[in-house]
């Protein structure tokens, strides 16, 4: 019987550390373009799964040990069950959806098991493949080709999961079990809406052993706003150096070659004359990192958000 769903002590199983939201773009080109459908190292789950509704936990055989008969059917995901014909919408203000007994959810906790089946392609073959869940409510388990793979609470997180151990070459079995509530459910009260599943995207990203593992940029005003500062870094893994460029439309504002230090790169600039992010005037530079065969790219806006007397 599987019980970390109401577990204080366990928020994930499995889960590689969260970081920034990253696509494995090819090249520059790709990653300015930002057309995910068109990058060979990204696949969409979205679309029609088959589903299984289950009124209670305790329905579900390898969660409680008892078997349960569940409503099957399909689903749409991005999407959450309530909306598509299993269950009831709830709405709560100042009380909790559940009786109040932290960290127990109740017996009738509903159960929504996701399933369906994906090749990989060719040249996926011998890389990590990682599944990304931009969004669960309230929790849920993932098993690929009947092993276990993890568990993850924090529905508004992205969550993933690496997969590639449990991969064949050909057609593969995806099934992710998600909880309508979990013990968590007592830290996210407040006035909405209660729905339940895999609301958000859900992707296969396809990583080489070397790969730009997460990024982030830091960028602010200076010297009463006229100048823009930049901090950027990040973790890369299996390379010795990255290509870091800024550009504003055509013109390159930073090109420069970066060394990787015990898989960290860090850079710090101080462009003169930048030009603020407002939302007036929302301002952005591409910000370009590159390793052979993997290339990363943010937006970045400088900004900068100050009480000067009394003044916000």
């Amino acid at each position: 019987m599987r019980n970390e769903f109401q577990d204080l002590s366990v928020t994930a199983l499995n889960r590689l550390p969260m970081r920034t939201t990253l696509i494995p773009w090819e090249d520059e080109a790709s990653a300015l373009a930002g057309e995910r459908a068109a990058c060979p190292w990204f696949r969409s789950l979205n679309g029609c799964w088959d589903f299984t509704w289950f009124s209670s936990w305790r329905e579900v055989e390898w969660l409680s040990g008892r078997a349960g008969t569940g409503r099957s059917g399909s689903i749409q995901v991005p999407g959450v069950w309530q909306l598509q014909g299993y269950g009831i919408p709830q709405y709560t203000n100042v009380r909790y959806p559940i009786p109040y007994d932290p960290p127990c959810v109740p017996d009738d906790t509903p159960v929504g098991v996701y399933e369906r089946d994906f090749s990989l392609p060719e040249a996926w073959l011998g890389r990590r493949t990682v599944l990304r869940l931009e969004g669960v409510s309230s929790c849920c388990y993932v098993e690929c080709n009947g092993k276990f793979i993890g568990f993850t609470k924090c529905p508004h997180l992205p969550a993933e999961f690496d997969l590639s151990d449990a991969l064949r070459p050909e057609k593969n079995h995806l099934r992710i079990t998600v909880l309508q509530w979990s013990d968590g459910t007592y830290l996210e009260d407040q006035d909405m809406w209660r729905f339940a599943g895999l609301f958000r995207d859900v992707m296969l990203l396809s990583f080489a052993e070397a790969r730009i593992a997460d990024l982030r940029a830091e960028a602010t005003l200076v010297h009463d706003y006229r100048d823009g500062s930049l901090s950027v870094s990040a973790k890369i893994l299996n390379a010795p150096e990255a290509r870091l460029r800024l550009l504003d439309g055509d013109r390159c504002l930073i090109d420069q070659v970066l060394p990787v230090r015990e898989e960290t790169l860090t850079f710090d600039a101080l462009l003169p004359g930048i030009s603020p992010w407002t939302a007036e005037t929302p301002a952005l530079y591409d910000l370009v990192l590159s390793i052979p065969g993997h290339t990363e790219h943010a937006a970045v806006g400088f900004r900068i958000i100050e009480i000067r007397d009394g003044v916000f």
